[in-house]
Formats: structure tokens, sequence, C-alpha cells
């Protein structure tokens, strides 16, 4: 049986990290544990703008939608590439851009039609700083109380591609994205587009199963141990 047929984590993946193991693990301290046998919310295997990208999201998202990070838990891990990590981050950023922010525009009204079309219509070489720019005008026709989801997201897509602009800020960009996805995060349409846009990041990079059957044994045995611990304390 191949590893993307099954779901290698056998618990349901809780909001945010916790450092008590016995409170349940987000999706980074899930693959943490499968991965290297440990704790904590930053697993070296995995991709660091992929990882901003899905700590916020599984911070914003559903219960029920969170799930959907464990089928793709084996992709995650492995998927640490430096030398995609640009093409990466642009594939978050123009998700950021393109599709949150004209879903919140389309929300907002009739009267933003044609600004979301425009959003829509960028192309795939446009700047960081055009994308700034634009973010922040939309930003500024969002005025009134009607529209305030349309605005705040607007502001995360400039945030966004302002620190992917910036070195050593991709992480904060990645987690932009997410930010803008999740300001309008009440449908699960949003969420449908925040996972084809993480599906898609992931295969211009690196992805990897650094897991055997053992390993995923091993893994939740030392999650179990950990958490029973913890528990007792």
């Amino acid at each position: 049986m191949k590893m993307q047929n099954i779901v290698p984590w056998p618990y349901r993946l809780r909001k945010g990290h916790s450092s008590n193991p016995a409170e349940g693990a987000c999706i980074m301290d899930a693959i943490n544990w499968l991965a290297h046998g440990r704790h904590g919310d930053r697993p070296q295997c995995v991709d660091p703008i992929l990882r901003g990208f899905c700590i916020q999201g599984n911070d914003w998202m559903p219960d029920d939608i969170r799930q959907k990070f464990l089928l793709r838990a084996h992709l995650l891990a492995g998927s640490n590439d430096p030398e995609t990590r640009s093409a990466r981050l642009r594939i978050l950023v123009l998700g950021a851009v393109r599709i949150f922010l004209p879903m919140a525009l389309d929300a907002a009204g009739a009267g933003f039609c044609d600004e979301a079309k425009k959003l829509r219509d960028l192309p795939d070489d446009v700047s960081y700083e055009e994308m700034k720019q634009i973010a922040a005008k939309t930003r500024k026709r969002c005025t009134s109380r009607t529209v305030e989801a349309a605005s705040w997201a607007a502001r995360a897509a400039s945030w966004a591609a302002k620190e992917a602009a910036r070195t050593g800020r991709t992480s904060r960009a990645a987690a932009a994205t997410a930010v803008c996805a999740s300001i309008i995060g009440a449908s699960t349409i949003v969420w449908d587009k925040y996972f084809e846009v993480l599906d898609v990041a992931l295969a211009a990079g690196k992805t990897g199963e650094p897991w055997s059957a053992c390993d995923i044994d091993i893994g939740v045995m030392k999650y179990k141990k950990a958490a029973k611990i913890t528990e007792s304390v």
C-alpha cells in the first residue's frame, strides 16, 4: 500500500501548538513525532515557508477541515528544499493576491467585481512591489464597515507581498497568506482553495516520505509515552 493512501497520525489534530503532548498535536507536532520522534512544531524536514502557511491555517480553520492536513503529512515531511523555496513563496503570495483577496471582494458586493477580476488576471511574473501596491490601493477602497473583511484581507495580502520582498522574511510572508485566507475562512470553499494552493506549492519542490511503517509505530509510541508522562504530572 502506498503511503499516500493512509493517514499515519491516528489522532485528531488540535488547534495550536501546546508544550504538553497530552493536550494533543497540531499538524507540525504530528509530523515532528512521526519523522523525528520528538515534540515541537518546527520539524526540520518541513520547508519553513510551508510550515508558516500550515501553522496559520491549522490554527484558524474549523476542526473538521483541519484533519485534511493528515492526507498531506507524508508530503510535508521531507519538503525542506532550499532550491525551490522562492518558487513556493511566489505561489503562496500569488494565492493571497489572486485568489483569497478577490474572494473577499466578491463577498463584499457587486461594487468590487471589476477590482476582483483585475486581481485574478494578474500575470505570474507580477513583482512583489506591484502586488503590495495593488493590495494597498484595494484596502483604501474598502472603507465602510460592510467590507471590513475585505479591508483586512487586502492588508494581509499587502503584508505578504511586502514580507516576501524582504530577505529573511519568507516565513512571515507565507503566514500572511494564510491569514488572508483565514479572514474570509467562514466558507468551506475558501479552505478548499487554501488546500489547492498548498498542493501546488508542495508540487513545486521536493516532498518526501521519511518514515516507514515501523517509524510510524515508533513515533506514535513515543508520543503516547510523552502524553502519559505529562498527563500524570
